[in-house]
């Protein structure tokens, strides 16, 4: 490669003036993925002159993305951007194919089981709020009843007599691959093995894909447990659908947590599990401006401050909040409704 050729200022090119170069549509710093078919744009690019798709996870800087689009080497992409934007002629030496097999199909998971959406929708219908459950989330946790129904929450006794009616409403065969029933010792048994509260999980097209069982027993092993080898989603992610741009997110680790800001008069979500989330779930939270508030504890603070990382990394709105004196948002919650 010729050494007049400065990588790092090529890196400094604005990324959308590539995209466009490089024939893809651009409209709000999104475009379609040219690696995979793509309907929605799933590809963005970012203030820090980074790009990422949502869809095949691939990603990088200015000159990536022209090896990624042209299929070229590093050098290559390198001299086609120098003749593009400083010398004004492009190099046609530099070949154009794409890929012959789109890098979605080599990520794909075939195995994964699908939700049966009907079947959670139903337990949802069946069941309702018990008193006991009733009073350990709103006199306990001093959670609204109010914002309790309207996330469909609901809870159980009776693990026999639930098991029973979904026996009779569904075959075994659909109640296995809805993951509610397990095999144990060549015997099918019910998969929530203790009585309490059901959390629904609503992916943002309002799909039910996944119910968190909190046991009213429990210990560090099973506090919350959700449907094994099934998908999981962010905590009140169909309602960001609803969300003004511009309006506060609270960011928090447990739906007790999120219902408990909600209670209070704000909005928030909760991820299912803090050291494993996606950067594609962060995609939902650009129009937003967002307050992590995870536990005030070693693990909770370690895992915002890379969630704080990855949001600024990505042009995302957001503040880490530190709860002061309390281990949590609903424990702090407890306190003020105390104290009044």
């Amino acid at each position: 490669m010729s050494k007049t050729i400065d990588i790092e200022r090529l890196k400094q090119i604005d990324i959308c003036d590539v995209a466009i170069k490089l024939g893809l549509v651009v409209k709000n710093r999104k475009t379609l993925c040219f690696l995979h078919p793509d309907h929605n744009p799933s590809l963005c690019f970012y203030s820090n002159n980074q790009w990422h798709c949502f869809g095949c996870g691939e990603g990088g800087d200015v000159i990536s993305l022209v090896q990624k689009r042209k299929e070229c080497t590093f050098r290559e992409a390198c001299q086609w951007l120098n003749n593009v934007f400083f010398c004004g002629t492009i190099d046609s030496s530099i070949k154009k194919t794409y890929p012959k097999e789109p890098l979605y199909i080599q990520k794909k998971e075939t195995n994964k089981p699908t939700p049966d959406s009907e079947i959670y929708h139903a337990i949802l219908q069946h069941l309702q709020l018990s008193k006991y459950a009733e009073d350990y989330l709103c006199l306990k946790r001093k959670l609204s009843l109010e914002v309790i129904r309207s996330a469909n929450i609901v809870s159980f006794e009776d693990v026999c007599e639930l098991e029973r009616w979904l026996r009779n409403s569904f075959s075994q065969e659909r109640l296995l691959s809805a993951k509610l029933l397990k095999i144990r010792n060549n015997h099918t048994e019910l998969f929530w093995w203790k009585p309490g509260i059901l959390f629904p999980y609503f992916d943002y097209g309002g799909n039910l894909i996944n119910i968190q069982l909190r046991p009213y027993a429990t210990d560090s092993n099973s506090k919350y447990v959700f449907l094994p080898e099934l998908p999981t989603c962010i905590f009140n992610e169909h309602m960001l659908k609803e969300m003004k741009t511009g309006s506060v997110v609270c960011l928090c680790e447990g739906a007790i947590d999120a219902l408990s800001i909600q209670t209070k008069g704000g909005f928030a979500v909760a991820f299912p599990g803090v050291n494993s989330i996606k950067l594609e779930q962060l995609e939902f939270f650009y129009r937003f401006k967002n307050k992590i508030v995870f536990d005030n504890d070693s693990a909770g603070q370690k895992a915002a401050r890379k969630l704080l990382f990855e949001m600024r990394n990505m042009g995302i709105s957001v503040i880490n909040s530190e709860l002061a004196n309390f281990k949590d948002v609903n424990e702090q919650l407890i306190a003020e409704v105390e104290k009044k």
